[in-house]
């Protein structure tokens, strides 16, 4: 018999309010009281240097990456990064910014793909007070130009593929003044881009500047102090940029742990490896991030051709994975196009194989005696054979992807509701929980409740369940949209 989950506590002596939902909180609040984030921690850094601290000091490996290599080139190995290798190269940079002209809250663009460089340079900016501006890759130069002029960047951290966009766009990005690569570039690239009248410097130099630099009287920030502003997907107009704090970051941690220590999700420790594969520009991409440095769980970027992924991941082995639907997608159809090709009786057998599994997992066990041997142990070599945890973030997940998940890996699979204004997760679906469809508890740092929207013919007295707007309230919630007061003030 499937167990039934209890996914959420009523808020004690809430007002009932006509077209309104009760707000709830997680079902593991304390005191039902939210979670404002840890006591002795109040930036990105301390949650760095505690996590330092619990994995076990300096010398813990905790980032890797492979580095590109050219089409029909065997691929390089993996090469790793110490906490405090990690540490001194951002305290360098972030000293060396100052060289640069940089002051505590000036914004600081990041224009590149998922790469090791990305999170040495979000953590210059974090360490004394600058803050980062997001640009991914692959963002129209239509939005990459009204990013940077809305948030007047001087300086702009770019690969060498941005660095060519940024030389395509100069003429509509005139605050721009500075490029730092963060990768090494040939000359030439460099002498176009001084003829387009930027100033060049390598990711390097600005390090070596900053290790000659003492911290001087710079500042730490403050809980309160806004550490990034990330910009959403603008599908439809331009996009808004949504302010964050080291606050709001750091109760989003720490609601992960709080979920973590009390069973409701997978703990993580030094022992464990992710991967990084949702964009560094969203917000989840970061707090996956930001959670791995916390318990000491290692992060390997792997090449950034979405060909060289699966192989990427076999030699990385990852314990964790945090993926959208898209990429679990198409570890789904690689491995459906090869039972296919083994003739109709495989298939007739996975098929059986599937039912059977589920069978188990309804009852909590992620386990069956024969099929992970015969059936899904070697597919599950795809993703390296160590995967015991799958977060599906970005939009729901197809209940046939979550079986198939659940039943190759036999690993816990979650997925949540969220949003950048939220910080990353606002809810979260737990260990007890074999349903789908369904976004869980909500996060231990916010309330959530819902709104009728009658014009959209959404009430919260729908049956058989209420529906409406979501409303979310807690620390994570995000401070404002970056110079949009009126639409800071609709939320």
């Amino acid at each position: 018999m499937q167990r039934r989950c209890v996914y959420s506590l009523p808020v004690p002596n809430s007002p009932d309010i006509h077209d309104e939902t009760l707000p709830v909180l997680n079902r593991n609040a304390v005191n039902n009281q939210l979670l404002f984030g840890a006591d002795s921690m109040a930036t990105v850094y301390d949650n760095f240097v505690q996590g330092m601290k619990k994995a076990g000091g300096p010398d813990v490996q905790i980032f890797g990456y492979r580095e590109e290599t050219k089409t029909g080139h065997a691929p390089a190995d993996i090469k790793h990064v110490t906490y405090g290798e990690f540490h001194d190269r951002f305290r360098n940079l972030s000293r060396g910014l100052r060289g640069l002209g940089m002051r505590p809250g000036d914004n600081i663009g990041l224009f590149s793909g998922n790469v090791f460089e990305w999170v040495l340079v979000e953590f210059a900016t974090y360490y004394q007070g600058y803050v980062s501006v997001a640009i991914h890759e692959t963002v129209s130069r239509a939005h990459s130009e009204y990013i940077m002029n809305l948030t007047g960047v001087t300086t702009v951290f770019a690969t060498i593929a941005c660095a060519k966009k940024l030389m395509e766009m100069r003429d509509r990005i005139p605050k721009v003044k500075n490029i730092v690569l963060m990768q090494v570039p040939h000359q030439s690239m460099v002498d176009k881009l001084i003829e387009r009248g930027f100033q060049v410097f390598k990711l390097a130099d600005v390090e070596a500047y900053g290790q000659q630099t003492p911290d001087g009287k710079f500042k730490q920030p403050t809980y309160d102090d806004v550490a990034t502003i990330v910009f959403t997907s603008g599908t439809t107009d331009m996009p808004k940029g949504v302010v964050l704090t080291h606050g709001n970051i750091i109760s989003s941690i720490a609601g992960t742990k709080f979920m973590m220590e009390n069973k409701d999700l997978t703990q993580l420790s030094v022992k464990d490896c992710s991967v990084s594969i949702i964009p560094m520009s969203h917000i989840l991409g970061r707090l996956v991030m930001h959670l791995m440095l916390a318990v000491g769980c290692k992060t390997v970027f792997p090449r950034t051709m979405p060909e060289q992924l699966l192989e990427d991941l076999s030699a990385i082995k990852p314990t964790v994975i945090i993926g959208v639907p898209k990429f679990i997608n198409r570890v789904q159809d690689k491995t459906m196009h090869a039972i296919k090709g083994k003739g109709g009786l495989a298939g007739s057998i996975f098929r059986h194989a599937v039912k059977a599994k589920l069978r188990n997992i309804k009852l909590g066990n992620s386990s069956h005696w024969l099929w992970d041997h015969v059936i899904f142990r070697p597919l599950s070599e795809t993703l390296g054979g160590r995967v015991r945890l799958i977060i599906s973030g970005s939009s729901s997940i197809s209940h046939e992807a979550m079986a198939f998940l659940k039943c190759t890996f036999s690993c816990d699979v979650n997925e949540g509701y969220g949003l950048t204004e939220t910080c990353g997760p606002a809810s979260s679906t737990t260990h007890d929980d074999t349903s789908t469809g369904c976004v869980g508890t909500p996060y231990p740092p916010n309330m959530v409740k819902l709104v009728s929207v009658k014009e959209l013919g959404y009430t919260v007295y729908d049956k058989p369940y209420p529906r409406g707007e979501i409303l979310v309230r807690g620390a994570n919630v995000f401070r404002g949209y970056y110079r949009q007061p009126e639409l800071t003030a609709e939320v």
